[in-house]
């Protein structure tokens, strides 16, 4: 059967990043990024996952990132739990850590 980070490396390439695939395609042409965000948040609550808070050290990294590129306009939010990238007045992406 495999050991238990093969099990887990194959729940999470079958079932999970499928699911998150599959809410993140049907949001695009519904109401963008934030129904889509939605949408795979009650997934994987229903999959039996718990968001848990993103460490600060990724914050950390994420920021020392911001620093050493040489663009304006890019900043980092924390907000629920997650981390979100903004570029300007738009945000751009989002992470957030799950705990099965």
């Amino acid at each position: 059967m495999g050991t238990d980070s093969d099990v887990a490396a194959k729940i999470e390439r079958f079932w999970v990043q499928p699911k998150i695939q599959e809410c993140v395609r049907a949001a695009v042409g519904v109401g963008g990024d934030k129904t889509a965000a939605s949408a795979w948040r009650a997934t994987l609550v229903s999959a039996g996952f718990v968001p848990v808070q993103v460490s600060s050290m990724a914050e950390a990294q994420a920021e020392s990132l911001l620093k050493k590129l040489p663009v304006r306009g890019f900043r980092l939010e924390r907000r629920a739990g997650s981390l979100f990238l903004h570029w300007q007045r738009g945000e751009l992406a989002s992470v957030s850590a799950w705990r099965c």
